[in-house]
């Protein structure tokens, strides 16, 4: 573990197993800060960091095409990620409690898959000059002054498809009134409020297509950050396995790739939890590992950590189920 250490990349990285703990103070980047550089970044926590020139607290990718898997970006201030002209490839990435927006975008239109953005106090995603596309996405529990969801502004027209929106204040898509027009295409979603809730401020369009809805995703736990789908949900099998929009295919599942008759709406996928999967992220690795020893130090855990930390199902959570979740990672 690494603490007390910035990261300013300008060039390729590879990066597993870390965190980056605050607080630091700089213009830009608390965290992490990229600049032309394409870094991947793997089983990373960066949290309680601090950007004193308002702009990601915790990571900056600027014109850096960046991949993240297993990635937690929390409590941070002034944001948790802030993307410029970047195209970044995201893959089981938490983006939580941050104190700005969970994720500023600028001028650009990268895809994003395989996101929880929760909790965060300026709004879950800011967009700017940007066409974001949004596909299996959770955004909850979001708060702003404006759009707690998804703000556009100046000529932003994001996309959502496979996703939930919800519990975000004081709206869940808000357009920016002054500046050049937003629109927004939403299809096979959960959007609290529907189509009608939407505010454009009479300075965009909301095309609202086939497959959405507006109904309570039934969390299992989202006052304990357990956004699983309850097996009543309505959003489980109501997401599309295979979408075209303007010519490019964004979505094309195989059917080993979900559970049930379709994809669910959301990041998680009913019926994917296994034992050992304490995160609930779909596979076993080094982050479960680091919750279980947490739970045996004295953390209280949630029901679905309880029941997934047992893994040898004596009743209680110790040092014979850490050995058993490290043998089950290395294959044992």
């Amino acid at each position: 573990e690494n603490t007390n250490m910035l990261l300013n990349l300008k060039s390729t990285l590879s990066w597993e197993v870390h965190s980056v703990h605050g607080p630091f103070s700089q213009g830009y980047g608390g965290g992490v800060y990229c600049e032309n550089s394409n870094p991947f970044l793997s089983n990373v926590t960066i949290s309680n960091n601090n950007s004193d020139g308002g702009g990601g607290g915790g990571i900056v990718l600027a014109n850096s095409n960046a991949g993240l898997s297993n990635v937690i970006v929390s409590g941070n201030i002034s944001g948790g990620i802030a993307c410029s002209s970047s195209d970044p490839n995201f893959e089981n990435v938490t983006i939580s409690g941050n104190s700005g927006y969970g994720i500023s975008i600028y001028y650009n239109s990268p895809s994003l898959t395989g996101l929880t953005i929760r909790g965060n106090s300026a709004g879950g995603i800011f967009c700017f000059s940007s066409s974001p596309i949004l596909s299996n996405v959770t955004i909850t529990g979001n708060t702003s002054n404006y759009g707690g969801g998804i703000y556009c502004r100046s000529n932003s027209h994001p996309v959502i498809v496979n996703s939930i929106l919800w519990n975000d204040s004081p709206a869940e898509i808000y357009f920016n009134e002054w500046n050049e027009p937003n629109s927004i295409t939403v299809t096979y979603s959960d959007i609290n409020g529907g189509k009608e809730d939407v505010v454009t401020n009479v300075t965009g369009e909301v095309f609202w297509l086939e497959g959405n809805i507006d109904a309570d995703p039934l969390f299992v736990d989202a006052e304990n950050g357990n956004f699983t789908l309850q097996e009543n949900s309505p959003c489980i099998d109501a997401g599309t396995a295979f979408y075209v929009y303007e010519g490019d295919t964004l979505i094309n599942l195989s059917p080993e790739e979900y559970v049930g008759t379709a994809p669910d709406m959301g990041y998680h996928e009913y019926g994917q939890n296994i034992l050992g999967d304490l995160n609930q992220d779909g596979s076993v690795d080094i982050l479960d590992v680091v919750l279980l020893v947490g739970i045996i130090l004295g953390e209280t855990p949630t029901e679905w950590e309880a029941y997934a930390g047992d893994l040898n199902g004596d009743g209680s959570i110790d040092v014979l189920d850490v050995v058993q979740l490290v043998n089950v990672i290395l294959g044992g």
